[in-house]
């Protein structure tokens, strides 16, 4: 339940001005009989508003002018009925409200997408021997700082945490979930709920949903690639490989899989947290019986 506040000073020429009306907080269900009152109209609201919580505040103002303001605040619509009125929510206005909160969401999700598109543009093929050498700098780095600092969290122009994560978007995993958003509609992103959880796949069942047509091309580039890092990495082959792709504001987003011997489908599980504006994204290949 949300709180609300209703409060009028109106003086309106044309509407005769009843006696001031001050209620504590309460829902809709309860205030209705005792505003009835206070208006002369009988006045009702729908089950789909009667949990709503309001705090009445009504000074030099008319039935009308209340009965428009307490609408306009819970987001309702006034009905006729046989003896009176019914508040009923206005779905028309609840539409307006959530397609323009999906037209921004896709837009922000479009524009992250871009951006991490156009740093994967920069390395077109993945070099395991440069990442090779790019991680044991930045580990040596990483190293460095934390004996300076004592262990305390690195200092300004030192490179931290972050910088192994964007390190993440270049390797096999956050390559391969990259590549799959370029192909897939913002919009289908932005549509998925809070704490919903999406699984795209490349032989979907009817519980999942399909992914682009380059779903094929990514997953045996992610393949190779990975293998390239097991040859690069030994002991990370045992262990299976893993990786990031991730825009800010952080999305969180992570690619985790194990080496499949003949991989035949891919999946992308998408979640969106019930905090932030971003998107976690799992990458994995699987065998036929996956």
């Amino acid at each position: 339940m949300s709180m609300l506040s209703v409060s009028l000073a109106a003086h309106m020429m044309t509407s005769s001005l009843a006696a001031p009306f001050v209620q504590p907080a309460q829902t809709l269900s309860a205030l209705m009989p005792k505003i009835s009152e206070w208006s002369g109209q009988k006045l009702t609201v729908s089950n789909l508003l009667a949990n709503e919580v309001v705090y009445v505040s009504l000074r030099d103002a008319s039935p009308d002018d209340a009965k428009t303001k307490l609408a306009d605040v819970v987001g309702g619509v006034w009905v006729k009925t046989s003896d009176g009125e019914r508040l009923d929510l206005d779905t028309s206005r609840e539409s307006k409200e959530v397609q323009a909160k999906l037209v921004a969401r896709t837009t922000f999700l479009k524009s992250e997408i871009d951006k991490l598109t156009a740093e994967l543009a920069k390395a077109p093929t993945f070099d395991a021997a440069k990442m090779q050498a790019e991680m044991q700098k930045m580990r040596e780095q990483f190293q460095q700082n934390q004996a300076q600092n004592q262990g305390q969290p690195p200092q300004p122009g030192q490179r931290g945490p972050q910088g192994m994560m964007g390190m993440q978007n270049r390797m096999p995993g956050g390559r391969a979930i990259i590549q799959t958003l370029q192909a897939m509609r913002a919009e289908d992103l932005a549509r998925i709920g809070i704490g919903q959880r999406v699984v795209f796949s490349s032989r979907p069942t009817a519980m999942q949903r399909p992914l682009p047509g380059n779903s094929l091309t990514v997953m045996r580039s992610f393949v190779a690639d990975e293998q390239k890092m097991g040859a690069a990495f030994p002991r990370r082959q045992q262990n299976g490989g893993q990786g990031r792709a991730e825009a800010p504001p952080p999305p969180q987003s992570t690619q985790q899989t194990t080496q499949v011997a003949q991989p035949a489908k891919a999946f992308l599980i998408v979640t969106r947290p019930g905090f932030g504006d971003g998107l976690m994204l799992n990458y994995v290949v699987a065998d036929s019986t996956g």
